[in-house]
């Protein structure tokens, strides 16, 4: 076992040696080369770095948390069904809070204080006439609404 783990490190350091030299060479390379060349990686280093910034700014469609709120859609085999796992990770408490599943079906909660958790059951969801929604409705959209701001998600683009 002990010559196995040898050999491993032992490879691996030679493959850091071969990467070293290479990254060597291409800096010797570069330092070598003329005006024209050094222009082209410059533009080319530039574009990449606009590219990876514009990767790692970007915010998904089809979410909105203005209230530093976590969902989570989960199912309870014993009791409920579905439901949605609501946390507020804000400083504040939100009040009259409101959940609207597919702009359709609503419930309404008083408040929910920082750093607590309430399941909303997918089967308590009322439409405007007062009917239930049904169990294994289609989750597409789903927005919190409170007096503290607004949460959406759109469950169509995951």
């Amino acid at each position: 076992m002990k010559d196995l783990l040898l050999a491993i490190v032992g490879w691996f350091a030679d493959r850091g040696r071969d990467l070293a030299e290479v990254v060597a060479g291409f800096v010797r390379d570069f330092r070598e080369s003329g005006r024209t060349f050094r222009l082209k990686v410059g533009l080319v280093g530039g574009y990449l770095a606009v590219s990876l910034a514009t990767v790692l700014v970007f915010i998904p469609r089809g979410e909105l948390n203005e209230i530093d709120a976590e969902v989570r859609l989960s199912e309870s085999t014993l009791i409920g069904g579905r439901y949605f796992l609501v946390a507020n990770r804000s400083q504040e408490t939100w009040k009259k809070l409101r959940l609207v599943l597919n702009d359709r079906w609503r419930i309404s909660w008083p408040r929910l204080r920082p750093g607590k958790k309430k399941a909303f059951f997918i089967n308590r969801f009322k439409d405007s006439s007062g009917k239930r929604a049904p169990p294994d409705v289609a989750i597409l959209k789903l927005r919190l609404e409170c007096r503290q701001g607004r949460f959406e998600r759109d469950y169509t683009r995951r």
